[in-house]
């Protein structure tokens, strides 16, 4: 009985981690909608070897670093970046660096 209860408890409290992590690991919607128009705006899908707009987790993408649920660096250099930094870009309120050779 008291085995029954132990492994409730364990499941019940492995799920709730699993959980947590889950929803940390999950970029912000504005943050995700800016690199997206980023991209778009950029001429993307012409960039050399990257992963973008894939279902990668956005922290992942090349050149892209998070912290917690924000994106903090986009650093994108010789991929072929061109074209205008859209205006969604500056809900990158958390962007601490940003480079990208043209």
């Amino acid at each position: 009985m008291y085995e029954k209860k132990f492994t409730a408890i364990i499941f019940i409290i492995s799920f709730l981690f699993l959980k947590i992590n889950f929803l940390s690991a999950q970029i912000n919607q504005q943050d995700s909608l800016a690199l997206v128009d980023f991209y778009n705006s950029t001429k993307g899908a012409k960039w050399g070897p990257n992963n973008w707009l894939t279902s990668a987790p956005v922290s992942t993408w090349t050149g892209v670093t998070a912290e917690g649920n924000r994106v903090t660096e986009i650093l994108i250099g010789n991929i072929g970046v061109n074209g205008p930094i859209p205006p969604s870009f500056g809900n990158l309120t958390a962007l601490k660096r940003f480079s990208a050779n043209y």
